[in-house]
């Protein structure tokens, strides 16, 4: 497992893509690497754990770009990451835990994503 956070493609990314790009790029790291938790060991479960914690801080600290518009999905967004490091922090994860972990946080991943989703919550 090899997913790095690149300061260099953060930097590229927000002069050629915007924001957008810069928090497309980091939570596409996020989704790679909570796909990979219901097939993890202990030790993989503690590198995705550092990986994610990581990720979570970065968006954390690029908050304030997040336009108004984007706040709901920035929301569940940082509410399936911190339950996703919550989940895995002990190491330990039954498999009802795996899938609720994975699924909310692939289903506030899609909404992000999605170019015609509604926003509910402005």
């Amino acid at each position: 497992m090899n997913i790095k956070i690149s300061k260099f493609v953060i930097i590229w990314k927000s002069i050629f893509g915007g924001k957008e790009a810069v928090f497309d790029y980091l939570l596409d790291k996020a989704n790679t690497a909570i796909a990979l938790i219901p097939c993890s060991t202990k030790d993989r479960l503690k590198k995705i754990y550092k990986i994610v914690v990581e990720i979570r801080d970065r968006i954390d600290a690029l908050s304030w770009l997040v336009p108004d518009k984007w706040l709901s999905y920035y929301r569940g967004i940082m509410r399936c990451m911190n339950s996703v490091i919550d989940s895995i922090a002990d190491g330990q994860l039954s498999i009802d835990e795996i899938s609720r972990t994975a699924e909310s946080f692939q289903l506030a991943y899609a909404l992000w994503r999605a170019e015609d989703v509604v926003d509910t919550e402005g």
